[in-house]
């Protein structure tokens, strides 16, 4: 029996069958308006649009949400380190990449600066100014970075550069994209700043991932490590 079904129709190209149209029609029958193709015009595209790299469907749209999500893509596809709230000097050591050849974390002055800046990280400011400016009335002559390099030396070592934006009081949403410039949540309408400030009621951070790599690959035990 498959024998003989085979035998009925014969696939090879000296066959005297016409091949079947795709749409299942016969020669003179023309396929429903739906499944038409339309005639070819000048200027008129026939086919679907091809979109390049930079177009960003539904900028333009009345629908507020396809909108806003569309201005959030597009605020991805033109970010850079500069347009990301990242503080420029860490911008600039992430570009140069060189180690920075006065931090020199076998120094004894700085393991005593660490060791005092690691043990007021619970108090304030002015507790680490007050112990360093003690030891520098003692010893006039030793090096005693201030609080805010050894902020900046930390944070080389660590690679944990935070990145600081400005949220709603209620978490509801960032300040970020479309919403950069609200002074208002869109969402409960809660104020972005305190009474008469430009101070926000609320921040979150993020960490970028470059500076973390970069301070992995500064230290030859974790560089291997990576490998």
């Amino acid at each position: 029996m498959q024998n003989d079904i085979n035998s009925e129709y014969d696939c090879s190209e000296s066959s005297s069958y016409p091949p079947p149209s795709p749409l299942g029609l016969t020669e003179h029958e023309s396929p429903p308006p739906h499944q038409q193709q339309p005639e070819p015009s000048d200027g008129v595209p026939t086919g679907p649009r091809t979109l390049d790299n930079n177009t960003v469907l539904g900028l333009n749209s009345p629908i507020d949400e396809l909108k806003k999500t569309a201005q959030f893509v597009h605020g991805l596809q033109r970010a850079t380190l500069e347009l990301s709230n990242m503080q420029q000097d860490d911008i600039n050591r992430l570009h140069s990449a060189d180690p920075d050849p006065f931090l020199d974390i076998g120094d004894k002055h700085f393991i005593k600066s660490l060791r005092g800046f690691l043990s007021s990280a619970t108090a304030s400011e002015t507790t680490y100014n007050n112990w360093r400016n003690l030891l520098l009335d003692c010893y006039p002559d030793d090096p005693f970075p201030s609080f805010d390099q050894m902020k900046r030396r930390i944070k080389q070592l660590s690679g944990v550069v935070p990145i600081y934006h400005d949220m709603c009081p209620d978490t509801c949403v960032g300040f970020t994209g479309p919403w950069s410039n609200c002074e208002r949540c869109p969402v409960c309408g809660t104020d972005r700043y305190q009474p008469n400030t430009q101070e926000p009621h609320r921040q979150f951070i993020t960490i970028p991932l470059g500076p973390v790599i970069q301070a992995l690959y500064a230290s030859p035990e974790t560089a291997e490590m990576m490998h």
